[in-house]
């Protein structure tokens, strides 16, 4: 059992409510040196200084079950539970048993169950959580099973929350029960609702941070917020830096500064008498087809093929723009370019994940067969990806490979400034497609630490990439998290959590500042100033990382952080990137091919170009399930083809994207076992797992991709 005296007191404040969000993940961090030993100054709550102002317990059993035919499968050791709400094989419950034999204090003023959720299908929808007791004694973490599990004795609350968020849920009756009853053990079991059919994750006693606790309150937590608390320091985590008066020093510097600027737009329109194709397309396998009107290449009015001489980069020489040895942006007119080291203007047509590896029996015998080793895989696929206009590479590609021999082809790069810095303190989760943090999914950009940690990562990327033309730029991270409710997340931390310090503090001051209050409270937080946080937080992002790659590589480009959804409907997160990126990095998936009105709002909220670094779309004819991932479901491939023409013609005509990225080079490998989540079994690639291409795919590709230049001209007379 921990108890934690009151080193002042998070603002629990949602600990007084059911469905209330506010992280913990336990009380001071030390190491054998005592390095990263705490330096807190013990207080007394108000109202009860006989008491302490809560204890934690953090729980002692759990363990998730499964339904069908997983029944009798035992999945206590695993570093999360889950729920699920469905009655197939994928339905799942957890259950959590918490020790009372220590609990000196037996009339607390409120009793909350705090949960940390690590993962879920979607942050984007509340999920439905069920809160049960149930039997504490006929079950352990080793032996439970769907089929031996103890029922439910009582529903205890229901609550809706989001995924990768923490919640705490009154428990407080139940618990006072069974105090009274003199019981020494409690049980909970947790469940969604079928309708639902939707998992959410928490982390478990074997996480390494944040697993199930019961918090027993014995004061009025809700007065304890803001400058009111004294937070935990440590020479080793920040530097010895006092939080609120770090968090001072960066919020009176941003609203010194801040300017918010409305650049001009494109104001884009598309002739829809092109629009005379159509493409069949869904969500997901479980949804409906939808007919959608496109252009092809094919339903272009008054384009005529332009043969492009390009150089040495696959920049276009008849377009004559700054040599300056490496690649750049330049605007011409309404227009953005890239531009290559020779100087001639550049569309970045890339090819992302292009990598050879193999993780399973059957890819490594169909890699032996068509290649013999990875010399010639590398040959060969340079030469596939520049015969169907393919000069450049994407994110997670094997760039040292290709380039081994004498031909080059360009390529960006992705450096993981925030998840590397997150996982060195043990902050973050793994997720489908990207990294999810656990306190509240908060990233911990305010902490002084994350400055130290973004100029190493640059300056040891530069050694390798600063001198290289080939190499486009840097994108930092991937799909990092933007929820609407950013700054609710910050301001609830768990503030006894050494490393919530910085962000709780930050949070707070920049309240202070906003409302012009001294002591503002949740109650103040409305949805503009929500957006206005947002924005905050990735300045400050950008800010650290652009100024690191600024000082260890000023010869290229920093292309953002590749944002997506969320990201992509916010003015203020695209203000913020473009005060401080070359080009905006973004992976879209929010429809077949973004709106006009989108458009437009990224052009004038950022006043950058922008690089589309994901997209794709999913054939049926591919024989493979493709239920992971984000992209569209077509059936077949060439109605692949016909979605990136369609997609590509939006974009060259927009004067601001300067490059699409396909994700991905090759088919996810259903048989690799150690595949995340949003890479397990789809047809994304360019390549099937046995690396034969996608003929009809690629004809369609190539007509576009070789008339690029051609394309561009044609959109400028309009």
């Amino acid at each position: 059992m921990k108890k934690k005296p009151l080193i002042s007191l998070l603002l629990c404040l949602l600990c007084l409510a059911a469905a209330s969000c506010g992280n913990g993940q336990g009380g001071a961090v030390t190491t054998d040196n005592g390095d990263a030993e705490m330096t807190t100054e013990i207080t007394t709550a108000p109202d009860a200084p006989s008491l302490p102002p809560y204890i934690d317990i953090d729980v002692s059993e759990d363990a998730t079950v499964r339904n069908g035919q997983y029944a009798n499968d035992n999945y206590g050791k695993e570093a999360t539970i889950e729920i699920k709400g469905t009655n197939d094989d994928y339905g799942r419950k957890a259950y959590l048993k918490f020790s009372l034999k220590d609990i000196e204090y037996k009339d607390p003023l409120t009793v909350t169950l705090e949960l940390a959720s690590c993962s879920g299908q979607t942050v984007e929808k509340k999920i439905t959580l069920v809160v049960r007791a149930t039997d504490a004694e006929s079950w352990t973490e080793s032996t439970i099973t769907y089929a031996n599990r103890p029922r439910s004795i009582k529903k205890l609350a229901s609550i809706q929350m989001y995924a990768k968020q923490t919640c705490s849920v009154d428990v407080t009756e139940y618990v006072k029960e069974a105090l009274a009853e003199g019981k020494t053990e409690i049980a909970f079991m947790l469940d969604g609702e079928s309708s639902d059919g939707l998992k959410l994750g928490f982390n478990s006693k074997e996480s390494s941070a944040s697993p199930p606790r019961l918090r027993f309150a014995y004061t009025d937590m809700s007065k304890y917020y803001g400058r009111a608390v004294d937070l935990p320091t440590s020479k080793r985590y920040g530097d010895g830096n006092d939080p609120f008066e770090w968090a001072d020093k960066l919020v009176n510097e941003y609203f010194e500064s801040y300017e918010k600027v409305q650049y001009p737009a494109p104001n884009m329109t598309n002739d829809p008498a092109e629009y005379t194709a159509s493409l069949q397309a869904r969500d997901d396998v479980n949804s409906d087809y939808k007919t959608y009107k496109v252009r092809t290449m094919d339903t272009l009015k008054g384009y005529a093929d332009t043969a492009a001489v390009l150089d040495k980069y696959g920049g276009n020489t008849a377009m004559k723009l700054t040599a300056t040895g490496f690649f750049h942006t330049e605007k011409v007119g309404e227009r953005w370019y890239l531009v290559t080291p020779e100087g001639n203007a550049y569309f970045d047509t890339a090819m992302a994940n292009v990598t050879g590896s193999n993780a399973s029996t059957g890819a490594k015998n169909a890699f032996a067969k068509k290649y013999g080793d990875t010399t010639v895989w590398a040959e060969k696929t340079m030469e596939l990806l520049k015969e169907n206009g393919f000069y450049s590479m994407g994110g997670w590609s094997k760039y040292d490979q290709l380039n081994a021999g004498s031909e080059k082809i360009n390529y960006s790069e992705i450096i993981y400034f925030m998840s590397t810095y997150g996982e060195a303190y043990k902050l973050t989760a793994d997720s489908a497609g990207h990294d999810t943090f656990i306190n509240n999914n908060t990233i911990p950009v305010f902490d002084p630490d994350f400055v130290t940690v973004s100029r190493r990562l640059a300056k040891s990327a530069a050694e390798d990439l600063a001198d290289d033309p080939n190499f486009i730029g840097y994108m930092s991270d991937n799909e990092l998290p933007c929820d609407k409710k950013m700054l609710d997340n910050y301001l609830t931390l768990d503030w006894s959590n050494l490393y919530n310090s910085f962000s709780y503090a930050t949070a707070w001051v920049w309240l202070e500042k906003a409302t012009g209050k001294t002591e503002p409270t949740l109650a103040d937080v409305t949805d503009e100033l929500r957006d206005q946080f947002r924005e905050f937080v990735y300045d400050r992002y950008f800010k650290v990382v652009s100024e690191a790659l600024e000082e260890y590589d000023p010869n290229h480009m920093y292309l953002g952080c590749r944002f997506m959804k969320e990201a992509n409907l916010s003015e203020g997160i695209f203000r913020a990137a473009g005060r401080y990126c070359d080009a905006i990095s973004i992976n879209y998936y929010l429809d077949l091919d973004p709106d006009n009105k989108l458009i437009d709002q990224w052009a004038s909220a950022a006043g950058k170009p922008f690089i589309i670094t994901e997209v794709y779309t999913k054939g049926e004819d591919s024989g493979l399930p493709n239920t992971a991932g984000a992209g569209k479901v077509v059936k077949t491939q060439k109605d692949r083809g016909i979605f990136y023409q369609n997609f590509m013609l939006k974009m060259l005509e927009s004067k601001y994207c300067v490059g699409v990225h396909w994700f991905k080079y090759r088919d996810n490998d259903p048989q690799n076992k150690n595949a995340e989540a949003s890479n397990t079994d789809a047809n994304k690639g360019i390549v099937g797992v046995d690396y034969e291409p996608y003929t009809d795919l690629l004809d369609k590709m190539k007509e576009i991709n070789d008339q690029v230049y051609g394309l561009i001209e044609h959109f400028d007379k309009r």
